[in-house]
C-alpha cells in the first residue's frame, strides 16, 4: 500500500512540476501570433514565421512540448529581428 501512495505522489508532483512548460508554450505562440499579425514582413518570411508557429502549435497539440518550443523560438526570432 505504502508503494502505491508513493508511486502516486511521485506522479502527482512530476504534473504540476510540467506544467509550466505547457503555460509556456502556449503564451510563446500567442505572442508569435501578435507578433505576425503586426509585423510588415515580406511575404516569403511572413509564410515561413505563419508556417513555424502552426508546427508548433500541432506539437503542442500532440504533446510534444519540446519540439513546439524549439518550432516557436525559431518563429519568434525570426520575427524579432525585423
Amino acid at each position: 500500500m505504502r508503494k502505491i501512495w508513493t508511486v502516486l505522489g511521485t506522479v502527482s508532483l512530476l504534473t504540476v512540476l510540467a506544467q509550466p512548460a505547457w503555460a509556456k508554450c502556449t503564451s510563446l505562440i500567442r505572442e508569435g501570433r501578435e507578433l505576425l499579425s503586426k509585423a510588415s514582413l515580406p511575404a516569403d518570411e511572413a509564410g515561413k514565421a505563419k508556417g513555424l508557429l502552426d508546427e508548433a502549435q500541432k506539437f503542442r497539440d500532440s504533446g510534444d512540448h519540446d519540439n513546439g518550443f524549439k518550432k516557436v523560438t525559431e518563429a519568434l526570432n525570426l520575427l524579432k529581428k525585423k
